[in-house]
């Protein structure tokens, strides 16, 4: 899970390896999804919903905002 904003500077090595191991799942879920004809959109809301808690606060990390001029 996404650690509160509040605990930004107590990051351990630990949490750094949960936030990996995070990804490696949600992209190899999405991926196998994709190659069994499923639906990869829906699996890659799902993820993105647990690696950035959308849903559940503010999210601190729009990389599309991140530019004057949005890319998307």
């Amino acid at each position: 899970n996404i650690l509160d904003a509040h605990k930004m500077s107590q990051i351990t090595v630990d949490d750094v390896k949960k936030a990996q191991a995070g990804w490696t799942n949600a992209i190899t879920t999405i991926s196998k999804t994709y190659l069994d004809g499923g639906d990869y959109v829906a699996a890659a809301a799902a993820a993105a919903g647990e690696l950035y808690a959308y849903g559940h606060g503010g999210v601190l990390f729009k990389p599309t905002k991140a530019k004057d001029v949005q890319f998307r």
